[in-house]
């Protein structure tokens, strides 16, 4: 259990990252600011959804 909790702030703290990245690199391209929050949005929405599957035992699809 305490190793699982850890894995989710790992995630966390990567999810936070990528999102302030992508969404500065989608503005620096001229993307609107609401379809860049929103691609972002969407794309840790699967992330996430896929990291807590794999950690959790869910999927096992889901390679390690």
């Amino acid at each position: 259990m305490p190793l699982d909790f850890l894995l989710f702030v790992a995630v966390g703290f990567l999810g936070m990252a990528y999102g302030v990245l992508s969404m500065t690199v989608l503005l620096a391209f001229g993307v609107a600011p609401a379809n860049a929050s929103a691609s972002v949005h969407l794309a840790e929405l699967f992330t996430i959804f896929a990291s807590c599957a794999r950690i959790c035992g869910i999927a096992t699809w889901i390679s390690a």
